[in-house]
């Protein structure tokens, strides 16, 4: 449920997202998790989605018939994902002036800029490390 959207997103939709938008859905899908609940680990739902079951019972924990684990996924989904073109927006537009999570940076590795005075990769030595016969 937390990190099957991460996976699915970093595989194939990589050109849609950036830190930004994967922190906050991360984020997002982590608090509404346990804010929902689970019966199993002994604590009750804070968050009780439509048909929530109420224990009759003293110390029974209620549970949800609502499949708020599959909810949970798609809203990290499109968190992520409308997180990041947000982000992105705000950055080529210039309305936003800082990046605390170094997301654009020139500093990347493998950026090629003209203020380099290092290329990113540097000769140590002519002869190759292992030789064929």
């Amino acid at each position: 449920v937390l990190l099957f959207p991460h996976l699915v997103l970093v595989m194939y939709a990589s050109h849609l997202v950036n830190r930004y938008g994967m922190l906050t859905g991360f984020t997002t899908a982590i608090l509404l998790r346990a804010l929902s609940g689970e019966p199993v680990l002994g604590y009750e739902a804070i968050l009780k989605f439509p048909g929530y079951v109420e224990s009759e019972e003293i110390g029974v924990i209620g549970h949800q018939n609502f499949p708020f684990r599959m909810t949970i996924m798609l809203l990290h989904f499109a968190i992520a994902i409308g997180v990041s073109l947000l982000t992105d927006r705000l950055h080529k537009n210039g309305w936003m002036p800082f990046d605390p999570l170094d997301q654009y940076s020139r500093s990347k590795v493998g950026s090629t800029s003209s203020t380099d005075s290092d290329p990113p990769c540097k000769v140590i030595s002519n002869t190759p490390a292992v030789q064929f016969d």
